[in-house]
């Protein structure tokens, strides 16, 4: 009788797990200004995502450059391969993700920062955007600045930047700083200036 109740215990607390619901979307409602430390389950994700390649399965192997996380769980991600660079936004939540890019050669780069990027789309329980571009060596970091007055603080790393944001409010204003936080460069209008090209 007893082998029997703990054979009941057992399957009982072997069901738990089946009966548990998906991950809840990622409502957004957490997201930093200031980027969150990387997660390598998220990045794991990107690395298989079918957005993180545009959709592109013959992209061969991707690399991720840079990781901007602002949640929990999730992230964007700048990736490339060998037919292949663009960005992708990824979560571990249950909802959607979103990226894109291009297998075509970026423009010029005189330094010493550029917009690249610029997206939106859904992500989790919500819409979010997404930019980013290219600096030099010296810069060491970005800010982003929205027109509601806030200010995003870019992932830097390997001569890039990126960030995202909850909805699809524009970008009015571009800063490179170097170390001290002396201005390198400001581009106002950078979607303007980036559609002009």
């Amino acid at each position: 009788m007893r082998s029997a109740w703990a054979a009941l215990a057992v399957l009982v607390l072997a069901g738990c797990g089946g009966f548990r619901g998906a991950p809840a979307a990622d409502t957004l409602q957490d997201w930093s200004a200031v980027p969150l430390a990387p997660n390598p389950a998220l990045a794991s994700q990107a690395l298989t995502a079918s957005v993180c390649r545009g959709g592109d399965a013959q992209a061969g192997p991707l690399q991720v450059v840079l990781e901007d996380r602002r949640t929990a769980q999730t992230a964007a991600f700048l990736v490339t391969g060998p037919s292949w660079a663009g960005s992708c936004l990824i979560t571990l939540s249950n909802g959607n993700a979103s990226g894109g890019g291009s297998n075509q050669p970026r423009g010029p780069f005189d330094g010493p920062l550029a917009l690249d990027e610029l997206s939106n789309g859904g992500v989790g329980a919500g819409t979010a955007s997404l930019a980013g571009g290219r600096i030099i060596d010296g810069v060491a970091a970005v800010e982003v600045d929205l027109p509601d007055g806030r200010v995003v603080t870019a992932s830097v790393g390997q001569r890039h930047w990126l960030a995202w944001w909850p909805g699809d409010l524009p970008i009015t204003r571009l800063v490179a700083r170097s170390g001290d936080g002396t201005v390198l460069a400001t581009i106002d209008d950078p979607i303007g200036k980036m559609k002009g090209q």
